[in-house]
């Protein structure tokens, strides 16, 4: 998988249905630890409330799970799930806890209760694309710094620079941009300087 998406940061929002609250955070996890964790963390925040029901996907879409948590059968988690599949991201928990109004909402009232406070949550946090990139680093002589190509926010971004005998640049590029930033980083420094790859891993980029 070269890239996905996921939500950009942790958000909350709060809609009342007949009373009832329902109080839908999101969160970004990569694997289900971490999901579980929040799923945990939302649940002693909110340790009063009727129900906490959730769902996630991570591992990059390789694992999925949802739990009514006491609400009728296919009434919570999965309408959760299903907005979080609508959205076209991965990687991301939603829990939607509920305080009870003393309405009964019914089947229909519930699905569409759930799934739009998880919809909402999600369009609140905003998305944000994970790309698949090379992590590298190189090493310039002062005089040759501004020779280093400039990295775009389309192509990859720069960790960190240290200002040692030599400068150094840490940075990652995407691995499909990789080959031409290469390239063009080789030609500029007449091929004298070599740039090494510490591996590969996802970014917000």
């Amino acid at each position: 998988m070269k890239e996905y998406l996921t939500v950009k940061q942790t958000f909350r929002t709060e809609v009342v249905i007949e009373r009832s609250r329902f109080i839908a955070t999101v969160c970004r996890t990569e694997n289900a630890d971490q999901a579980n964790a929040f799923i945990e963390s939302i649940k002693k925040e909110f340790s009063d409330a009727t129900h906490h029901p959730y769902a996630f996907i991570t591992e990059r879409g390789g694992y999925a799970k949802s739990s009514d948590d006491g609400e009728p059968s296919g009434t919570s988690g999965l309408p959760v799930l299903e907005a979080i599949k609508g959205a076209g991201i991965v990687d991301a928990c939603v829990v939607v806890t509920r305080y009870f109004g003393g309405v009964k909402l019914g089947t229909g009232g519930l699905v569409r209760a759930y799934g739009g406070a998880a919809s909402a949550a999600i369009k609140g946090a905003g998305t944000i694309k994970r790309c698949l990139c090379r992590i590298c680093s190189v090493k310039l002589p002062y005089d040759k710094q501004n020779l280093f190509p400039k990295i775009t926010a389309e192509t990859g971004k720069i960790l960190n620079v240290d200002y040692l005998d030599r400068i150094v640049f840490d940075f990652v590029i995407k691995k499909s941009s990789f080959d031409g930033f290469s390239a063009s980083y080789k030609d500029a420094l007449k091929g004298k300087f070599d740039i090494t790859v510490k591996g590969e891993d996802y970014f917000d980029v």
